[in-house]
Parts: C-alpha cells; structure tokens; sequence
C-alpha cells in the first residue's frame, strides 16, 4: 500500500492577474508531465484536484480461465474489477470455452449493470462496461435504491404477518435485484475520484461524501439482506402468528421499523438531520418489543420449530432497525462537518477551521491524482519537502 506525500507551498500572484504555485517535481516525472502537459482541475470541497489529462484513458484487466475452474469464481473478480471502474475486462483460457462456461459469465453479468460482450471467440469474452451508467446524479441512483429498500422491506413485513407464501417467494427472489444497485452505485463513486466527468455527472461536490454514500448504499443492501430473511421465514410458517397479542406485538415492530427507515432514509436525501434522536428513541421501542415478543412466545407457542421461527423474525426486524440506525448516523456524517457551506443549521453552527482567507497551500499526492487544500495553523498539516516544478 503507497503512501501519500504532503509538502506545503505559498500562493504567489502574477501582476494583478492569476495566482501561482508551484508542484512538486517528484510527482510531476511520476507522471511524465513536461512543460506544456494538460492538467484537469477540478473543485472537491475546500480543496482542488488535479488529473494529468492522459491518464484518463480506457482501463482494461484480464481474468485467466483456468481448466476446469468453475466460472462462479470469477465472480468476486469481475464483480470486484467492474466496481473499481474497469471499463473492460477479457476474459482469456488456454483452452476452448464451452458453452456451459459462456452461460454461466452471461449469468455474472446480469448482476453488472451496463455490461455487455462485445466480443468472444472459442478462447476470449471481451466485456464492456458502458459509460452511460454512471454519467448520472448519484442522489438519483440512491434514491431508486432506497425506493426499492423500503417496497422490499414492506412487502416481506406483510408476507409475514399475513402467512402469504406466494408473495414471500416473491420478495426473495426480487431481493436479489439490490446486488445490481449496489454495484452500480459503488462502481459510479469510484470512478468519481479517477474521471472529472463522472464526478461533476454525478452531483457530488465534495470527496468526503464519497464515505457517507458507499455506507449509505450497503446499509440499504443490509435492509434488503434481512428483509428477504424475514420473508424466507414467513415461508416456512405458512401462517400468520395465531395468538393476538404476539400478532399485536409484531404488527407494532413491524410499524415502528418501517418508520424508521422512511425517516432516516429521508435524512440523507433531504441532508435534514434534525430527526436523529426521533430514530433513536424508536429503536428503543424496537428492543422492548422484541423481549415483549421473546417472552410470549415461549408461554404461547408450542411447537418448537414455530417457536425458533418467531424468534429469528423479531430479531430480523430488530437488526433492520439497527441498520436504520446507521443510516441516520450516514445522514449525520454527510451534514455535520465544520465549516461547510450550504449545509443546515447543526452543521454551520459548529466551528469553521477554514473561515479565514489563508495563504498556505498543501498539497497531497497519490496515485489517483494531486488534491490541494487550504491549511491554517502550524500543525494542520506535515511538512514535507519536496523540489518545486512549473507545469
């Protein structure tokens, strides 16, 4: 794993035109950039970041078939590769590939939205990823992924207290379909922080909030996940809870659950965090109807594989619940940050580290590109050292 280099500058200005800073050299013939190489600068919160345009260019990774190998291994592979932004992956094998083998990477693909083949022959898939799938508002990709999460969440919720098999069945099957979300909404954040296009598609203005969607989106996917748990149980039961007051009491998590996911799920795509403590204080309720629950069954229920059931269920909406949780708290890591601007009220009443009109530069440098941001103390950044170079 590299390490990032930090090294600090001073702003310089140019008559009474434009401002001026030098980068360091180091990552200038790192990047074999001369006098005159195109540089692509772009906005990222309090800082900049900057590209050297030619390596912007197609990424291509390679996946040996091995004899024999069970295509399903590749999966976690090319699942992996096509989040990380390839934007083709060939599939090769020594030997010829049979058909059982093709339908089987066809398969894979279906969980890779925008991926196609474009070509193969007896010993080569070559797969492409269109670019159309992630040029697109990532706010508006998580909220499809939320609207499904909650269809999802209810309509298993509803299998289960109505002992409707053929619907639990259903929801199962459909709750597979969060994977695609996933993949696609993770593979757009990576290539936010490689492809400028993709960033500014993409409406997200700051890299930190790069953290908040990835937790976002695999805390819907973990809703999903149980979810189809519950309706997996409802299945095997067959039947609604027969007693009332253990009806009742699954009717009333049930409720106070998917409130808790409507109202932290609108937190982070409404950036209103004022209802956290609201979410809070539900999953308290969430607890105390689980024990309620617990201890019903055990007087009422008597046949045991009955009774294990119930009890898998009031734990699967109790941890639905606790992903809601998480996602107040992914709400409240996306707003509260000191000093941001057009945030609510919570988040500008904490302390602005950045107010002041600062002539120190830093600069970070990785593999993905140089950000530059704006330090205001000795301290706020090291020291590096390292030999200035114009571009």
């Amino acid at each position: 794993m590299g390490s990032a280099s930090i090294y600090r500058r001073r702003l310089q200005r140019i008559g009474h035109g434009s401002y001026l800073i030098t980068l360091s050299r180091d990552w200038v013939e790192a990047h074999g950039l001369k006098k005159g190489s195109e540089i692509i600068i772009m906005d990222d919160g309090p800082s900049l970041r900057m590209f050297p345009a030619d390596t912007l260019g197609q990424r291509t990774v390679q996946l040996q078939l091995k004899e024999r190998e069970d295509p399903r291994e590749l999966s976690i592979p090319l699942w992996t590769y096509y989040m990380q932004g390839a934007d083709e992956v060939v599939v090769k094998s020594d030997g010829i590939i049979s058909s059982d083998v093709k339908h089987s990477l066809r398969s894979l693909l279906l969980e890779m939205p925008g991926a196609f083949i474009v070509d193969e022959d007896a010993y080569t898939i070559r797969v492409k990823v269109s670019s159309d799938i992630v040029k697109l508002p990532t706010d508006g990709e998580v909220r499809k992924m939320v609207g499904f999460t909650i269809k999802v969440y209810e309509d298993s919720a509803r299998a289960f207290m109505e002992g409707d098999g053929g619907l639990a069945s259903e929801v199962v099957e459909r709750g597979t379909g969060v994977n695609r979300w996933y993949r696609a909404v993770i593979r757009q954040i990576s290539l936010w922080t490689r492809d400028p296009e993709v960033a500014v598609a993409s409406g997200i203005n700051d890299s930190r909030e790069l953290i908040a969607y990835v937790l976002m989106v695999r805390d819907l996917s973990r809703i999903v996940y149980h979810s189809t748990h519950i309706a997996r149980l409802a299945s095997q039961l067959q039947s609604a809870p027969s007693d009332a007051i253990l009806r009742s009491d699954f009717e009333g998590m049930s409720s106070v659950v998917e409130e808790m996911i409507t109202t932290s799920t609108d937190m982070f795509l409404s950036r209103d965090v004022g209802r956290i403590h609201a979410v809070l204080r539900r999953m308290k309720r969430v607890r105390e109807l689980e024990e309620l629950i617990g201890v019903r069954t055990f007087e009422t229920v008597r046949d045991l594989g009955t009774a294990v059931r119930l009890l898998m269920a009031a734990n699967e909406f109790r941890r639905i619940a606790g992903y809601s949780v998480a996602i107040s708290d992914d709400a409240a890591n996306l707003v509260l940050v000191p000093g941001a601007p057009g945030r609510s009220a919570h988040a500008r009443a904490l302390s602005d580290p950045y107010i002041a009109n600062i002539p120190n530069i830093y600069f970070i440098s990785s593999r993905q590109g140089l950000y530059m941001g704006s330090g205001s103390r000795e301290g706020d950044v090291s020291h590096g050292k390292g030999k200035g170079a114009n571009v």
